[in-house]
């Protein structure tokens, strides 16, 4: 029983930390807040507004 437990605690330890790793990768790729595209600058205009403005 105690082994069956232990089983479950390192397989409940190793998913929850593969889901922190995901989210956190998940986040930080996303730092830019949208998917426009840059310019060599580092910028673009927001087709919303017709302002240009910078990332970088």
């Amino acid at each position: 029983m105690k082994r069956i437990i232990l089983i479950i605690a390192i397989v409940t330890a190793s998913v929850a930390g593969y889901a922190v790793g995901k989210s956190l990768l998940a986040n930080h790729t996303h730092d830019a807040g949208h998917s426009g595209g840059l310019d060599q600058n580092g910028g673009h205009t927001d087709s919303r507004t017709g302002l240009y403005h910078y990332h970088r």
